[in-house]
């Protein structure tokens, strides 16, 4: 949970940090430079990309003005699209790990499993970690779609593909802007730490659950979550040895300092 609570703030600061960068903590003039973008700038997506929004950005007069106050709004409903995308996460993402840490606490695996359930298997004595009697795999787990795990996992999935996808979007309309800063190794760095960990984990847990790849008993789905926990936590304590030694290249000090200009590197390697 705490890890969770950390890379929601993470999120948070990034995008803080980049609007501080851009308009010195102005939302407005981040607005007014994107919309020198406008060209480059698609219309926001409505309600999860099924239709998205039908509109000219014209609202009246005519001449330069006009498309002026066209270029601005536009830029306004981006720059307001990928802050929801980014903050959404913040919020949603310590919320479910919540919940689902709840849930494992308390055992519950939904109205299906438990005693007296349609799939008590043990004569009323309840099913133990959602685990069949016939140790099918994930009965009543996160890879079952009869527990409330397997929605809330979705969720959580389609939510850091959300902030996964404002951020990119954001990055593609300010990279110029922010190319001083050397903006692509600070992206990838956080994209690093909260969207690739949080993959590579859903990886682990599915190996886990549909191979023996992690050494896990067929059998013994409690052994097999223990083993890809293990696995996950292993290796990020391995990445987050190269994420901080990244980072203190990617985010030097040397650049708020006055009068700083970035090295150019004339070399053909």
């Amino acid at each position: 949970i705490l890890k969770d609570l950390y890379e929601a703030y993470v999120i948070y600061q990034f995008l803080s940090f980049l609007i501080a960068v851009l308009g010195k903590g102005n939302r407005e003039d981040v607005v007014d430079l994107l919309a020198r973008h406008a060209d480059h700038l698609s219309p926001p997506i409505r309600c999860f990309g099924w239709c998205r929004k039908e509109l000219t950005y014209i609202t009246g007069g005519s001449g330069e003005e006009c498309h002026m106050d066209a270029n601005r709004q536009l830029a306004d409903d981006v720059l307001l699209q990928c802050q929801v995308f980014a903050m959404q996460f913040v919020f949603l993402r310590p919320l479910l790990t919540a919940i689902l840490f709840a849930l494992k606490k308390v055992g519950y695996h939904g109205p299906l499993f438990g005693p007296g359930s349609p799939f008590d298997h043990d004569g009323g004595s309840g099913i133990e970690d959602g685990m069949m009697e016939d140790g099918s795999v994930g009965a009543g787990g996160m890879m079952d779609y009869r527990s409330p795990q397997f929605y809330l996992v979705i969720l959580e999935n389609v939510s850091v593909f959300l902030a996964f996808s404002g951020l990119l979007k954001f990055y593609h309309a300010v990279q110029e802007d922010l190319s001083w800063c050397r903006p692509f190794p600070k992206f990838l760095c956080i994209k690093g730490v909260v969207f690739m960990t949080f993959w590579q984990g859903v990886i682990i847990a599915l190996l886990a659950d549909t191979t023996d790849l992690l050494g896990g008993d067929d059998d013994d789905d409690e052994r097999q979550e223990v083993m890809a926990k293990q696995t996950q936590n292993f290796l990020i304590c391995l990445e987050m040895l190269g994420f901080s030694i990244a980072h203190f290249y990617c985010f030097p000090v040397e650049e708020w300092e006055e009068g700083y200009r970035p090295v150019e590197n004339d070399s053909k390697f």
